[in-house]
């Protein structure tokens, strides 16, 4: 399997309680350590983070910066985690190896 791809964190999050959206934010935090850390060095799977990027915080934008250079180094199986996007931006995507990467 080339691509996998996990869908995290739509839009429509955002619309949560305050609370709830800073809890998945932390959660989200975590996972980018671990993946930099376990599932990109000890795997072999270079991770990727897709979607509109600009809306997340400065520290998660800066953690994704981090695991994107790992990424570009390890040229493996990609997992794909999908981050702030609408429902119609995931069903206009076409191709798991054409992603949308803004920042």
């Amino acid at each position: 399997m080339q691509y996998f791809t996990v869908y995290a964190f739509s839009t429509e999050n955002w619309k949560r309680p305050q609370d709830e959206v800073d809890a998945l934010m932390n959660l989200f935090r975590s996972y980018l350590k671990e993946a930099a850390e376990k599932t990109m060095f000890e795997r072999g799977v270079a991770v990727r983070v897709l979607g509109d990027l600009t809306v997340l915080p400065e520290d998660i934008r800066a953690q994704i910066a981090e695991v994107d250079e790992i990424a570009d180094r390890l040229g493996r199986t990609r997992q794909q985690l999908r981050c702030a996007s609408t429902t119609a931006a995931v069903t206009r995507s076409k191709t798991p190896s054409a992603p949308s990467r803004s920042r």
